[in-house]
C-alpha cells in the first residue's frame, strides 16, 4: 500500500472513530441505562437521540482506530491530543490550534504525523492479513 493510499483509508478511518468518539462521549452509544419496555409501561413514550444526521458506523473499524489512537498517545500525547480535537470538536483550525495554544501550522504537522503513524499501523495490519490470508 502507497502511503497516499494509506492516508487516504486513515483519513475515512478517522472520521468514522471521530463520530464513534463524539457518540460514544455523549452517552448516545452503549447500552441503554433503561429498559425500553419500562419506559413506555411508565407513559413517556420511547425517547431516541437524533442529531438530524444518519450514521452508519462501522464500529470494529471505529474501536480499532480508538484503540491505535490511545496507543499513539502513550508514546506522543501530543500527536493524540492534536488528531483528537482536530477531528472531534469540528472546530476551525486556527479555533483549535488556540485551544491548545499552538500554530496552524503545528496543529496540521502534528495530525500529519499521527496520520503517518496510524498508516504505519495500518501497513502492519495488512501485512498480518496477507501473510494469513484473509
Amino acid at each position: 500500500m502507497t502511503i497516499e493510499n494509506g492516508i487516504s483509508e486513515i483519513e475515512a478511518r478517522l472520521s468514522q472513530w471521530a463520530s464513534y468518539r463524539v457518540l460514544m462521549q455523549n452517552g448516545e452509544i452503549g447500552w441503554p441505562s433503561k429498559n425500553l419496555i419500562i419506559s413506555l409501561s411508565e407513559g413517556r413514550g420511547a425517547r431516541f437521540p437524533t442529531t438530524g444526521v444518519c450514521l452508519i458506523l462501522k464500529f470494529d473499524y471505529s474501536q480499532q482506530m480508538d484503540s491505535w489512537v490511545r496507543a499513539m498517545g502513550q508514546q506522543m500525547p501530543l500527536l493524540e491530543d492534536a488528531l483528537t480535537l482536530y477531528y472531534t470538536t469540528r472546530l476551525p483550525l486556527s479555533d483549535v490550534a488556540r485551544l491548545i495554544g499552538i500554530s496552524k501550522r503545528t496543529l496540521l504537522t502534528r495530525v500529519h504525523d499521527a496520520k503517518l503513524w496510524l498508516c504505519g499501523r495500518l501497513n502492519a495490519l495488512n501485512e498480518v492479513n496477507k501473510s494469513q490470508n484473509i
